[in-house]
Order: structure tokens, then sequence, then C-alpha cells
């Protein structure tokens, strides 16, 4: 079954075989101004301005956002993968603009707290009312650790993550919930199958 722990290494490459749908360039046709402006709606919606007086308000509303696109109900899944690859993206430039205010005495630091982690705090706070902190980070961890996936699956042309079939979601899950978790060499290897085929594709497209 898929997502289960039973789930074996000639399965997960099947998956990988079968992400590209069949009519991938019809679709990326038919689809790429509607994709191409929700992209880049989220890249506007999640670049913190120059001119923005505090960044940590901007950072907490921009991961507000990105939760609420995400749990949207008339969301295409195909769209929430390009969501994915925004929050890799936003959470990287977020950790560097952190990085200049410290410099800049803009943030009150301590010893030992890393840029990531007043990230990861903000992402937190964005979450509203958490009973449980603990469990909370380890889900956000998690989301974050698909997310990463997704941007790498995406690598070169995010846009193209739109036209690969359901079995990607399900190997996304796969990747995250079985033994091969814990084998990023693994991981690497059955996601450089996939951007194999992907580059396959954009080179019939240009």
């Amino acid at each position: 079954m898929i997502g289960s722990a039973a789930l074996q290494e000639p399965d997960i490459d099947q998956l990988a075989r079968s992400v590209m749908r069949p009519d991938a360039l019809h679709v990326f046709a038919n689809n790429m101004e509607k994709v191409y402006e929700f992209w880049k709606m989220l890249h506007t919606m999640t670049s913190i301005p120059n001119d923005t007086p505090d960044t940590n308000a901007f950072i907490l509303k921009a991961f507000q956002f990105i939760e609420n696109t995400m749990v949207r109900q008339d969301l295409p899944p195909q769209l929430c993968r390009l969501v994915h690859v925004a929050l890799t993206n936003m959470t990287a430039r977020f950790g560097r603009a952190i990085a200049v205010d410290r410099k800049r005495g803009r943030v009150r630091s301590r010893s030992g707290y890393r840029n990531a982690a007043i990230v990861m705090d903000l992402f937190l706070e964005a979450q509203g009312f958490i009973a449980d902190r603990v469990h909370a980070k380890k889900q956000l961890n998690r989301r974050m650790q698909t997310s990463r996936r997704w941007t790498h699956l995406a690598r070169g042309c995010p846009l193209l993550l739109v036209v690969y079939s359901d079995a990607a979601e399900s190997l996304m899950l796969a990747l995250a919930e079985t033994d091969v978790q814990s084998d990023m060499a693994e991981v690497h290897r059955v996601l450089k199958e996939v951007i194999s085929t992907k580059t396959m594709l954009l080179s019939s497209i240009l």
C-alpha cells in the first residue's frame, strides 16, 4: 500500500517512472498562463519589499498567507505543489533577511539562536494557538521536508510540476513515510530519475 512502512524500493521506482502524465505537453500548453500568474502571485506575496519597516511582521504575514493558501478547498493539488516550492524559497529568503537585520541591530538575538530558528518560530506563530509546541514543530519540520522534495523535483522549471500525474503525490508520501526517508542517497536517486524525465519533456517544449 502506498505510504505504508512496507513500501519497497521497486514500488518507489515504479512510482518514479509513472510520475509524468502522458498528456503533459497538452496540459502544460493549455494551462501555462494561469499557472504562471499563480506562481507570480506567490512570489509577490512572499518577497520582502525593500521598504518594509518590520521584517518579522512581514514574514509572519507571509507564512499566514502560505498556510491559508495550502488549506484552500478550491486549490488544485497541482497548484499546491507550487506552494511547497514557494515555502522552501521564502524560508531561505527570510533567513537571509533576518541575518541582515541582526547585523544592523534591528533584531535582538541571543547566542546560539540561529536565523533559521527565528524563521521557524515565526512559522509556528503563524499557526495561531498551539497546545503542543513540540508536536507542532515536528509537523512543520515534516512539511518543510516535503516542500524541499518538491523543490528538488522542480529544479530548473517549477511550473512543470503541474503536469506531473497523481503518482507524484504518492511518491512524495512514500519518500516521507517509508524507511527510504533515512537514506537520503536513495531519495536523491529516485528524484534524479524523475528529473531526467522532466528534462526530456522540457526539451520537447523548447
